[in-house]
């Protein structure tokens, strides 16, 4: 009971935040959206970030995106090994090309990918990428986007997929695709410093330098 009442407060925190104008987002309905309904969540989740312990302590919310294929919006087929490997930490941008705080958001994601060593990377996740592939491709070349962009999945990432209700959401995972922090849910004011504090935190669970 206690956990349902935290997990309706944090919802309730978040629908302020986003009326406030402090994180920036749209309601992904599944029919709008394109995600599957089955097993959708009639709440969303917090957005305080997941650090205490040595361990790796993801919200049990949330489906670890662990073992799937994906396609990627350059027509290329990847494992989540592929996808992971050789990064401490990976950030997903899962966005839409109907989304205005998605999209406006996504020039600051470009310049910030850019700004990443080898330990970490940034990528995106377009949900309706394969529906919408001439706006979807148009929008990151605009922006200025050169990283890798995910335009469909299955497996473990359709499950997390099938859970979400906001765009744009970032995931934070290790290697193995285990979820290292709380989901950030919505648009950032301050884009550099709110990946910068969500990918610190997801090395110092870790127990990896934090970013220079």
């Amino acid at each position: 009971m206690k956990r349902t009442n935290d997990t309706r407060l944090l919802a309730l925190l978040l629908a302020l935040l986003l009326a406030a104008g402090s994180l920036a987002g749209c309601t992904a309905s599944q029919q709008d959206a394109g995600l599957p309904a089955e097993n959708a969540p009639e709440e969303s989740a917090g957005i305080e970030l997941n650090t205490e312990g040595e361990e790796l302590a993801p919200t049990d919310e949330f489906v670890s995106p662990k073992s799937f294929s994906a396609k990627t919006m350059d027509g290329l087929t990847l494992d989540s090994a592929e996808v992971f490997g050789g990064f401490d930490v990976t950030a997903i941008n899962i966005w839409a090309t109907w989304c205005p705080p998605c999209v406006g958001e996504m020039p600051d994601l470009a310049a910030y990918e850019k700004t990443l060593g080898d330990r970490v990377q940034l990528i995106t996740y377009c949900i309706d990428g394969e529906t919408a592939a001439e706006s979807a491709e148009a929008l990151l070349k605009d922006a200025g986007y050169e990283g890798v962009t995910l335009v469909s999945a299955d497996g473990d990432f359709e499950a997390l997929l099938q859970q979400l209700q906001y765009v744009p959401t970032t995931i934070f995972v290790a290697e193995d695709g285990t979820l290292l922090t709380d989901l950030m849910i919505g648009s950032p004011q301050d884009f550099a410093a709110m990946y910068d504090e969500y990918f610190n935190a997801a090395l110092r669970i870790l127990g990896k330098p934090e970013l220079e």
